[in-house]
């Protein structure tokens, strides 16, 4: 019975790792630790954003060309939480709105936040008109802010600021390598765990 068990768990570490060995297709390092790692596939953007001194909140908003914030579409996660989505309309805090992402998280590591999101391109027929849409062939403004330590909907105590087209294909040079040596190691820990199951189980 005690075999079966340890079985069991080394089947489940398997499933751990399957989830955890999650790749992009681009990758965008903008320096001072922020970075844009996606991947645009049948209507859908899958995504991770790293943002640095961020133990408090942080954010990750879309919005077109312009000055500020207004007009944009925000994503909000405190430690492993995910607050929700917001919508600035204008250089004050944002309002919250209904959740209109398939799925998203938030998960701290030190002092930097990694938030994950997957959404329609297109604003759901569900969501406001003022949703954000990411359009073929078009740069966006992306935003990031966070505070290092107070909880939201403290005002941010940094923020960063730069464009990105997700349509455009782009890599993080060695930072790219360096996630391209974690999933190959993730594939080579997860063989391992299978050869220990099927092992497990001959013995059983």
């Amino acid at each position: 019975m005690s075999k079966l068990l340890i079985t069991l768990c080394l089947l489940l570490s398997c499933a751990i790792l399957l989830v955890n060995a999650q790749t992009y297709s681009n990758c965008k390092d903008f320096g001072n630790s922020y970075k844009a790692e996606w991947t645009v596939a049948n209507g859908t953007l899958t995504a991770r954003f790293t943002i640095p001194n961020s133990s408090g909140w942080a954010a990750v908003g879309f919005k077109n060309s312009g000055s500020g914030m207004s007009g944009s579409t925000i994503l909000i996660g405190s430690k492993s939480t995910i607050s929700g989505e917001y919508y600035a309309s204008a250089n004050t805090a944002p309002t919250q709105t209904a959740s209109n992402f398939t799925s998203a998280s938030s998960s701290l590591s030190g002092s930097t936040t990694t938030l994950t999101l997957v959404r329609p391109l297109t604003r759901p027929s569900s969501s406001p008109a003022t949703y954000y849409t990411f359009s073929s062939g078009t740069s966006m403004d992306i935003l990031f802010a966070a505070h290092n330590s107070n909880s939201y909907p403290s005002i941010h105590a940094s923020t960063y600021r730069t464009t990105l087209n997700l349509f455009a294909s782009s890599t993080c040079g060695t930072t790219s390598a360096a996630t391209a040596t974690t999933t190959i190691g993730n594939g080579v820990g997860l063989m391992v765990v299978v050869v220990l199951a099927l092992v497990g189980l001959l013995v059983c």
